[in-house]
């Protein structure tokens, strides 16, 4: 049995930014790039009831996992920065074309009543780089709970590069002291270049050849691989990886990686990630909060029950290993045999969205705090809790997956405090309960809750 301390779900806003600077090194390093964010200026004009019109500045910026925040400037007073996210459902609950975004508080449910006054509708467009979305117009709610749209006088999407260019304009929306404003004018941390003694395990298992599920697994597989890989590489550390996918999926190869895995002997100094995307499930009586992986494309019983794989067993025998930091994850569902996984929506992103993923923009404070810390971690989470569908779509994955990927890869390479797992995978988890509700379990909507246990609990 597990010996933990549990981390179960409950409403919570998406971490506020921290205030703090990495460690100075003594030379300028402005070419760091955001490309995991995207940001717009947005000048609206709002009619008052007495004729008169008030003129709103915006500065949006667009978040890989679907949140935003805004500032806005409107007669010279700045309010605090409004934590925004994706609403989920589309303008007109009917079209795919246009999505909007909501006030975090607002967002207890994706389609009820909100007190919110301002909207940013977005309007999908696609490229050869894939699907974004770009800004289309604003609404403002009159005092009947209306939606009229605001006069548009300018709009603009920002780069970093221009905005590094543009000092006295971000100063028109932030303090000097912000961690944004720093982030673009201040120094910067560079990664060492260094080759590191630890070394990182990494078993990744995704049914990628199913008929139902194999384009989500295929796309978490290459996303929890490709995250991994480069941070080993980031780091000037030896990846020792096993790939578990397409034709080679089967729980022998599991068993065996598992053992091989026994036999390299991690040490005390190392890493182990275990990473699973396919079919779950549970036997009625089984004890564990954890799914069963099925490890064999068939959903006769016979056929399951010699080829499936708790993941709490799993979790059990990677912590005998005795590694600095063990972790086992799995994005799959937690109900009974057969059950579909259930197909929701996409997300609201801008352009081109992803991270500058190189040694020199790494977060050495937060990679350090996670991957390096004193004392050791032990980490094992399902996508879902007991009698629970896991959710997720062909572009972006399981939601899970493509959350906890999206804020990993966020701590590792922006300049954002986040240097707790624990508050990671609350936010990942959180960003998965909103996004399931964009799915249909029977005829309700989903309810996805992400079971973790995580030490140390901080």
């Amino acid at each position: 049995m597990i010996k933990k301390h549990s981390g179960n779900w409950k409403n919570r806003a998406i971490s506020r930014i921290i205030p703090g600077m990495f460690f100075f090194i003594s030379a300028l390093f402005l070419s760091f790039s955001a490309k995991g964010q995207s940001y717009f200026y947005l000048e609206n004009q709002i009619a008052q009831e007495n004729g008169d019109s008030v003129s709103l500045l915006s500065f949006l910026t667009l978040n890989a996992d679907g949140s935003a925040s805004l500032r806005t400037v409107s007669k010279g007073y700045s309010p605090p920065e409004q934590l925004l996210t994706d609403s989920i459902f589309t303008i007109d609950k009917i079209s795919n074309d246009f999505k909007y975004l909501v006030p975090f508080y607002d967002s207890l449910h994706p389609d009820g009543n909100t007190n919110y006054k301002l909207r940013f509708i977005f309007k999908k467009e696609e490229d050869s780089s894939g699907i974004f979305y770009e800004p289309f117009k604003t609404e403002y709610a009159d005092k009947n709970e209306k939606w009229i749209e605001a006069k548009t006088i300018s709009e603009e999407e920002k780069t970093y590069a221009s905005l590094v260019q543009q000092k006295m304009f971000v100063r028109r929306f932030f303090l000097t002291s912000d961690e944004f404003y720093i982030y673009l004018f201040g120094e910067r941390t560079r990664a060492l270049n260094v080759a590191r003694k630890e070394k990182i395990f990494l078993l990744v298992v995704a049914n990628t050849n199913d008929e139902i599920i194999g384009a989500s697994a295929k796309k978490d597989f290459d996303d929890i691989n490709g995250t991994i890989t480069t941070l080993s590489a980031n780091l000037g550390m030896k990846l020792i990886a096993t790939r578990i996918n397409g034709i080679n999926f089967n729980k022998k190869n599991v068993d065996n990686a598992l053992i091989n895995l026994k036999k390299a002997k991690p040490t005390k100094d190392d890493i182990v990630i275990f990473y699973y995307s396919g079919h779950g499930f549970r036997y009625d009586n089984d004890t564990s909060p954890y799914p069963r992986m099925q490890l064999k494309e068939s959903f006769s019983q016979k056929e399951l029950d010699h080829n499936n794989l708790s993941l709490e067993e799993v979790y059990n025998q990677i912590l005998k290993l005795g590694a600095r930091v063990s972790i086992v994850l799995a994005d799959c569902c937690n109900d009974k045999i057969n059950a579909q996984r259930p197909i929701g929506r996409g997300i609201l992103t801008g352009r081109g969205v992803g991270y500058n993923t190189t040694s020199q923009s790494l977060n050495m404070d937060n990679c350090n705090a996670l991957f390096f810390s004193k004392e050791p971690v032990k980490i094992i989470a399902s996508s879902a809790q007991v009698n629970q569908l896991a959710s997720g779509n062909p572009t972006l994955g399981g939601f899970f997956t493509y959350f906890f990927n999206s804020f990993l890869k966020k701590s590792l390479y922006t300049y954002e405090k986040n240097d707790s797992w624990f508050r990671l995978l609350l936010d990942a988890q959180e960003k998965t309960r909103w996004q399931a509700t964009s799915a249909l379990c029977g005829d309700a909507r989903c309810v996805q809750l992400t079971k973790m246990d995580v030490i140390p609990l901080k």
